[in-house]
This record gives C-alpha cells, sequence and structure tokens, in this order.
C-alpha cells in the first residue's frame, strides 16, 4: 500500500467557534473534546490517489490526467467527500471530523490561525501558507503565478505545532 507519515495528536478539549458574528455559522463559541486521533502530516498527492484510482477502479475526479506527469507530487483536487471517505477506507482509515480538524489546526495551545494567535501581518503572508487560483480570473495577491505549483507543505513557518502543514 502507500506509505503515509501520521501524526497523534492527544485527547484534549478547546472552544470551538469564533465570537465574530462575520462568521454566522461558528458561533457561539462552545468546549468540544476530542479523543486520541491521527491525521497524516502532509495532503495526498496525485501519486497516492492515482494508487487508489488503480487499486479500486474508481472514476476519476473532473480534470484528471490518465497520464502521470510532473504534476504527481501536487495534491490532488476536486475530489468529492464521499471518495474522500473511501480513499480513508481503503487505507483502513477515515475523515476526520469537523472537531477533529479544528482541534488539529489550532493546536493544544488553541491557537487562532495554525501559526499564531493572530493573523499575518499583510494578507496573504506567502511565508505561512500558500495562496493561489488555478484557472479564472488572476488573483490579485497570489503567493504563485496560476501557471506556477507551490510545493505542498513547503511553508513551514505555517505548520502546525504537531507539525501537520496545509490545513487552511
Amino acid at each position: 500500500r502507500i506509505d503515509t507519515v501520521e501524526v497523534e495528536l492527544a485527547s484534549g478539549c478547546f472552544e470551538m467557534g469564533s465570537p465574530s458574528l462575520a462568521i454566522a455559522n461558528a458561533t457561539p463559541v462552545h468546549l468540544v473534546c476530542v479523543t486520541r486521533f491521527s491525521l497524516e502530516s502532509k495532503e495526498v498527492t496525485r501519486r497516492r490517489y492515482r494508487q487508489f484510482l488503480e487499486g479500486t477502479g474508481r472514476t476519476p475526479p473532473n480534470r484528471w490526467s490518465d497520464t502521470a506527469d510532473e504534476r504527481e507530487g501536487w495534491p490532488v483536487t476536486e475530489v468529492s467527500w464521499e471518495d474522500a471517505a473511501t480513499y480513508c477506507a481503503w487505507l483502513g482509515k477515515r475523515l476526520p471530523s469537523e472537531a477533529e480538524w479544528a482541534y488539529a489546526a489550532r493546536g493544544e495551545s488553541a491557537l487562532e490561525y495554525p501559526w499564531s494567535l493572530t493573523e499575518p501581518d499583510t494578507e496573504p503572508n506567502c511565508a505561512l501558507v500558500v495562496k493561489s487560483r488555478r484557472g479564472g480570473d488572476p488573483f490579485p495577491d497570489e503567493c504563485a503565478a496560476s501557471d506556477q505549483f507551490m510545493t505542498p507543505c513547503s511553508r513551514e513557518a505555517g505548520n502546525t505545532e504537531t507539525g501537520l502543514c496545509d490545513l487552511i
């Protein structure tokens, strides 16, 4: 099967949600507890997803290339929730719950952002996250041109306390 690196997160409680009324579906802030769980440290690449497709005969996502090329190390995109859940089950795993995802992103210190308690000084802070668009109108503040790609997990300053990357 596929080699993966997992990060184990300890059980814990945190305040989930946002006090900001601007994020209506994130209020009210409430205490949530999670039990120990693990997440893969990096997102699923096209190479790994290709192994899944070949092993299961599942239908590829939109804009999928049947030919392996220089994009094999890129994250797979346009995968439905159902296909993501099936991929996880194929590996003997499962998708994280919303609470687990939030806990993993915020860390045991309950950070507002994976890298700190505050927003970056500039939007976007390309040292922390990759912001770009793949087609359509150009994004004015993107970190990479639409014909370029930023390597997954290449912004270590934006990693969580536990080493998870690209959780935004």
